[in-house]
Parts: C-alpha cells; sequence; structure tokens
C-alpha cells in the first residue's frame, strides 16, 4: 500500500511558495495559491469541496496510478484518508516555476519512504486540468555526495528564459538523444554539480556515463516531450527505453552564463497497466 500510495500521491503535489503568474491571455488566476487550497486542505484535511472548487469535472490524469476525472481525485482523496499514521504524507517543495500554462513543483517527499518528486501541472481559468508526475525513491548513499534535492533554488535571469530552454532542449536533442558525447563541452559547463545518485560530478563523468550506457549493450533512446522553463531552471519531460523497458525521465537543469552547471533527475518505468487510458506522457 506504502508504495501504491506513493505513486498517486504527486496527483496533489505543488507548493503554496511562488508568485502569481499568467498562464494564457488575461488569465491571472493566483495558481500557487489555489494549489496551497487544494494540498492543504484537499489531500491533508480531505475537503472535497476544495477538489470540487478548483479540479475541473474532466481533469485529465496521466498518474497510471490514479483514475481520470476530477472524480478519480476524490477518489484518491478518500483512500489516502485511511492510511495509517505512518504513511501520512509530508511534502517539501523545494523548488517551483510556472511557464505559461504549466507549473512544475519539485519535492521532496515522505510517505513510508523518501521520494523525489516531479510534478507538472496544467492550468486553465482557475482550474487545475492536467497533470503529470515522475517519482524516484531516494538511495540513502550518492556516488556524487549530494541528495536528489538539495543545491540551489533560486530562479535568476527570468530574462534569458528562452535562450535557456534552446539550448537545454539542443543537449538532450544532441548528447542525450543522439549520444553525441563529443559535443559535451558545448553544453556544459566547467563546474557541473550532479544530483543523478549513480553518477560523479563533472562534465568528464557525465560523458563517461553517457557513452558506457551506450556500449554496453543496453538498449536506450531518449526523446523530449516538452520542455519547460523559468529564467535559469529548465525542465525537460522525456519518454525513453532503457533494457527494453519504456520509462519516463524528468531532468531538470540549471543554466548559468550560456552554459548547463547543475542536474536533478528522477526516471520511473511506466506499467504495464493503468489506471487510465492517457499514458505517462504526453
Amino acid at each position: 500500500m506504502t508504495l501504491r500510495l506513493a505513486l498517486l500521491l504527486s496527483a496533489l503535489l505543488l507548493s503554496a511558495c511562488a508568485s502569481t503568474a499568467k498562464s494564457g491571455a488575461g488569465d491571472t488566476y493566483d495558481y500557487p495559491a489555489i494549489v496551497r487550497e487544494v494540498l492543504q486542505k484537499g489531500l491533508v484535511e480531505g475537503d472535497e469541496a476544495v477538489i470540487e472548487k478548483y479540479v475541473a469535472a474532466d481533469y485529465i490524469q496521466h498518474n497510471p496510478h490514479a483514475e481520470d476525472g476530477r472524480a478519480g481525485l476524490i477518489k484518491f482523496v478518500r483512500e489516502m484518508q485511511k492510511a495509517p499514521a505512518e504513511q501520512r504524507i509530508t511534502i517539501k517543495v523545494v523548488r517551483l516555476f510556472q511557464d505559461g500554462e504549466f507549473v512544475v513543483a519539485h519535492s521532496d517527499v515522505w510517505l513510508g519512504a523518501p521520494l523525489a518528486v516531479f510534478d507538472v501541472w496544467r492550468v486553465r481559468d482557475g482550474m487545475l486540468v492536467e497533470h503529470w508526475d515522475c517519482m524516484q525513491p531516494q538511495p540513502e548513499e550518492s556516488v556524487n555526495g549530494h541528495s536528489m534535492l538539495d543545491g540551489a533554488t533560486a530562479i535568476a535571469d527570468k530574462g534569458k528564459t528562452d535562450a535557456n530552454k534552446k539550448l537545454v532542449r539542443a543537449f538532450v536533442e544532441s548528447v542525450l538523444g543522439r549520444g553525441e558525447v563529443d559535443k559535451i563541452d558545448d553544453y556544459i559547463g566547467d563546474e557541473y554539480t550532479q544530483h543523478n545518485p549513480n553518477v560523479a560530478d563533472g562534465k568528464d563523468a557525465l560523458r563517461n556515463h553517457i557513452a558506457a550506457m551506450r556500449t554496453r549493450g543496453a538498449k536506450f533512446s531518449y526523446e523530449p516531450v516538452r520542455v519547460i522553463g523559468a529564467g535559469n531552471f529548465v525542465l525537460v519531460q522525456a519518454e525513453a527505453i532503457r533494457n527494453g523497458r519504456d520509462i519516463v525521465i524528468n531532468d531538470l537543469f540549471r543554466v548559468q552564463a550560456g552554459k548547463i552547471v547543475e542536474h536533478w533527475d528522477t526516471i520511473q518505468e511506466v506499467p504495464l497497466e493503468s489506471a487510465n487510458s492517457n499514458g505517462m506522457l504526453p
């Protein structure tokens, strides 16, 4: 039950600590405030009226363990309220940003075990209308000495959002998608902080890691589906294949002075069965 609830919880993960942002022309709702109310009163307190008020009836769910629609979310909330005390959720949103109609939360979650979670929401007309997530258990140790969530959090260089998104897309298409490790110097800074627990710091370690994945017999592909950014932070949602299994990868990059200088990710296998028919992406 703990794992199932962990896989379901991010249907409601977002934070209360961001400024108002627009999701479209004339749309000036304070989505972080709306989500704060859904998170606290809906998830923690089980107030279904909050879900009714802020979640669209035709809400589209991409978490494979949750049913579609507002009704599916209410069903999830009811299940969460039945969880024993030791499985009750704690959530620390570490990074939160909005890019047009998309809001990204990067959260440190406890639900019987520590999880690193990315949630992406699509918002419209004051409502939460669609949700994607990707989560991974946090290990006790890391080869680089960092956790999956520590590091820089401040959003800067908001005027460089488009340029940074373009840089990151070019990097993932070239280096991760086509395996062009000889081009890493074009994208990665000399000081590169890595939060993937299996990869050391520095661009040489990244180069070796990618090259090894493609030479040790493992089938690997990487296809970016969506790029979302705010200033120096850029998230890529990607479909991938690893060792013959479909996986979803969320990669978050921090850009500074035209180079990628920090990276976080979560990797989740796509289950063979799903509670909805939407797929984990797009």
